[in-house]
């Protein structure tokens, strides 16, 4: 249990230190369900903390995060990423929860 405590401590410090503490709460995934599935996702190492996706993808975004979302489709988990570009364009990117891998959404 000390260890679970201690990753998600780093995780939330990790969060704080990238700026997402400072993100509107509309972009943080406070929803509920989105918290329940993405803890559970995280305690059976099927995810990866949202603080490591967003430092691994966040270069490539190319634009401001304005929403998050996690979801199941398929046995899978994904962050969904929205983001406004500087031309003002809403942008939805799906990265894959366990790998940090664009999957939808960017071209490459």
């Amino acid at each position: 249990m000390k260890t679970r405590f201690r990753l998600l401590l780093l995780s939330l410090l990790t969060a704080c230190a990238l700026g997402v503490a400072e993100l509107p709460s509309s972009v943080r995934a406070d929803d509920d369900d989105d918290h329940d599935l993405a803890r559970a996702a995280l305690e059976q190492h099927k995810a990866l903390p949202l603080a490591q996706i967003l430092e691994q993808i966040r270069p490539r975004l190319g634009g401001r995060i304005v929403g998050i979302e996690f979801e199941q489709e398929d046995g899978r988990y994904f962050y969904e990423i929205k983001t406004v570009t500087p031309d003002g364009q809403i942008q939805e990117v799906y990265v894959d929860a366990r790998t940090a891998q664009i999957v939808e959404g960017m071209a490459d």
